[in-house]
C-alpha cells in the first residue's frame, strides 16, 4: 500500500498539529513543516506581527499562497494553522493534494493546552472566543479525509493511533 506524499494536519490552536506532525513525519521518514513557520521565514516576520502590521486579510493571503506551494512538496507532514483549512476553497483545494486528517479536541483539552501554552495567538483573548472559533470552523474541518480525537491520549498514544490510521486509510492521493 503506498502512503500519500503529502499529509496536512489541521485543527484548532492547541489541537497538536505541531507536535503529532514531527512525531508522524519521524516515523515515516518524512519532512515536517509547519506551514505558519514557513509564512515567518518567508515573511521575515511572526505571524502575531503579520496581523498587528498587515491585519487577518493579507495573513490569510499569505496562508493561500504558502498552501499551494505546500501541493508541489512530496514526502511531508504538514501542520496547517488552525484557520487555513476553515476556508471551504482552502480545505477543498487541500483534499485533492493530499490526506487532510483533523485534529479533533473537546473545548476543555483546549482551553486547558492554550492556558498553559505561552504562545501568542492573534485571534483569541478569552474562552468565549474559543469556543466561537470551534463553532464556525467545525463544519469545514468535519470535511478531511480522518476525524482524529486527541482528547485523554499522550502524545505517543496518540502519535502511534494516529499513524495506524493513516497507514490503514484508503482514498486520498
Amino acid at each position: 500500500m503506498q502512503l500519500p506524499s503529502r499529509i496536512y494536519l489541521t485543527g484548532f490552536i492547541g489541537s497538536g498539529k505541531s507536535t503529532l506532525g514531527v512525531a508522524i513525519a519521524g516515523e515515516l521518514a518524512y519532512t515536517f513543516v509547519d506551514l505558519d513557520e514557513h509564512i515567518e521565514e518567508k515573511e521575515g516576520m511572526s505571524i502575531a506581527d503579520i496581523f498587528e502590521n498587515s491585519g487577518e486579510s493579507e495573513f490569510r493571503r499569505l496562508e493561500r499562497v504558502a498552501l499551494g506551494e505546500s501541493y508541489a512538496w512530496t514526502l511531508v507532514v504538514i501542520a496547517v494553522g488552525g484557520g487555513a483549512l476553515a476556508h471551504l476553497q482552502n480545505m477543498q483545494e487541500t483534499l485533492r493534494n493530499g490526506l487532510v486528517v483533523y485534529l479533533s479536541a473537546s473545548e476543555q483539552t483546549l482551553i486547558q493546552r492554550l492556558h498553559a501554552s505561552h504562545k501568542i495567538r492573534p485571534l483569541l483573548n478569552d474562552d468565549l472566543e474559543i469556543e466561537d472559533l470551534m463553532a464556525r470552523r467545525e463544519p469545514v474541518y468535519q470535511k478531511a479525509h480522518i476525524t482524529f480525537s486527541v482528547d485523554n491520549l499522550s502524545v505517543t498514544d496518540a502519535a502511534r493511533k494516529l499513524l495506524q490510521r493513516i497507514i490503514s486509510f484508503r482514498g486520498a492521493g
